[in-house]
């Protein structure tokens, strides 16, 4: 019970106020991708579902181990290079491309190869 110590109403009430819009801007978004895709209701629905349940457990899971806020949801910028991909693309297509990115991210996340290639070039860029 010591995690919930901190907890009061404007809190909780910012932190509702940023997932609403975190979620809903990019949603209108989506859907116009969504319809560019000509996908089913079903699979919309789907695809919400599964965002919203990723974004949910990651922020919960993120916001407890780093004991700060976080809030995670889609990206409103890929999703608005779907709308205009979507014709050319199949959606597994889509998808492939989105799990190959996101294991890429992963990947560069785990090792920690972005750390050490940041600090390279900081240290190339200096001027002796």
């Amino acid at each position: 019970m010591r995690r919930f110590k901190d907890w009061s109403i404007p809190a909780v009430t910012a932190g509702f106020v940023a997932v609403l819009v975190s979620y809903a801007g990019p949603l209108a978004i989506f859907f116009q991708a969504a319809q560019s895709a000509d996908v089913s209701p079903a699979m919309m629905t789907s695809w919400v579902w599964a965002i919203s349940i990723g974004a949910a457990v990651s922020g919960i899971g993120l916001s407890l181990w780093l004991r700060v806020p976080v809030v995670t949801a889609w990206s409103a910028p890929g999703t608005a290079l779907l709308v205009t991909l979507f014709p050319e693309l199949s959606i597994n297509e889509a998808v492939g491309a989105y799990l190959t990115a996101a294991a890429v991210i992963l990947v560069i996340g785990v090792t920690g190869s972005s750390t050490a290639s940041s600090r390279r070039s900081r240290r190339a860029s200096l001027v002796p």
